[in-house]
């Protein structure tokens, strides 16, 4: 036997001995609050969830380029990113207790290597300052230079370099442009009271100057043998005015490490080697701590 009743209070069933009991709630549609999210309507079916609109994908590089601040190559632009097909660097500036100047192209880090081993006045050097506004065959342009260099006595200096290719391209209106765009960088350097210079491989990659910055740059590291270069230094009133690298590494008694001394002396102003060749065991240098012979 099944007793079937309505109540208010749900949906329920108890049993008693052989006999199950089931409670009905019926539901009186006049009753139904709609604005109620406690109480489904069962007279509106019931509606699919209208789905989000779907975001656009971002693209690989503005994913790539969310890195940490540490890894920017300069104080004002980023000059790299992740996937980048040219060549990029950072060199440390011996003159500069070895601040990381950051150079977008190897060329830019010939330039680096080659002003750090032949400047002996540099204040502070900064890659990609703050960009300028140009004015270009009549349109506004923003140019950001490569590099500010500030020297003890000169006016601060914005350098641009460029591949001689890019410079001068096969076509003649292009070229045109391109000559009018240095102009307008040398007019926006000026308005702003510093110096502009353009530099190409012509005069950054000069032989011997490149590879003496170079064996320069790899010498002039962080960490010194104080012990032999003191015997160096106390070494040089024993040789003579125009002596040779190879005569310090006898005198050291190692001649492996004789470049590294030549080159470290001729930074600190002991001698003055002769940069007209590739330093080398038979380069030449001027002693200046060579004893003088009597009158």
């Amino acid at each position: 036997m099944i007793d079937v009743s309505v109540v208010a209070n749900g949906l329920s069933a108890h049993a008693s001995g052989s006999v199950t009991t089931y409670h009905v709630r019926r539901i009186e549609t006049s009753s139904v609050d709609e604005t109620d999210d406690l109480v489904p309507n069962i007279c509106t079916p019931l509606m699919p969830e209208k789905r989000a609109a779907r975001q656009p994908r971002r693209s690989r590089t503005e994913i790539q380029e969310k890195k940490s601040p540490r890894l920017r190559g300069s104080e004002t632009k980023k000059v790299r990113y992740r996937g980048r097909e040219t060549y990029c660097g950072d060199v440390p500036m011996t003159r500069l207790r070895y601040k990381l100047v950051a150079g977008d192209s190897l060329l830019e880090c010939d330039f680096v290597i080659v002003t750090d081993a032949t400047e002996d006045d540099l204040i502070d050097v900064q890659s990609q300052p703050a960009p300028l506004a140009i004015y270009v065959e009549g349109h506004e342009l923003k140019w950001t230079p490569d590099y500010l260099i500030r020297r003890v006595g000169f006016t601060a200096e914005l350098v641009e370099v460029k591949n001689l290719s890019w410079l001068r391209p096969s076509d003649p209106s292009l070229a045109a442009y391109r000559r009018a765009w240095v102009d307008a960088c040398a007019v926006a350097a000026r308005s702003q009271g510093f110096a502009f210079r353009l530099l190409t491989e012509q005069e950054i990659r000069v032989e011997p100057r490149l590879s003496n910055a170079y064996l320069t740059h790899r010498h002039l590291g962080p960490f010194v043998d104080e012990g032999l270069l003191m015997k160096a230094v106390m070494a040089l009133p024993s040789l003579m005015a125009q002596a040779t690298v190879a005569d310090l590494g006898s005198a050291i008694d190692n001649p492996l490490r004789a470049i590294e001394c030549a080159i470290r002396l001729d930074r600190q102003g002991y001698i003055r080697l002769d940069r007209s060749t590739v330093f080398s065991s038979a380069s030449t240098f001027t002693n200046s701590q060579a004893e003088r012979e009597p009158q």
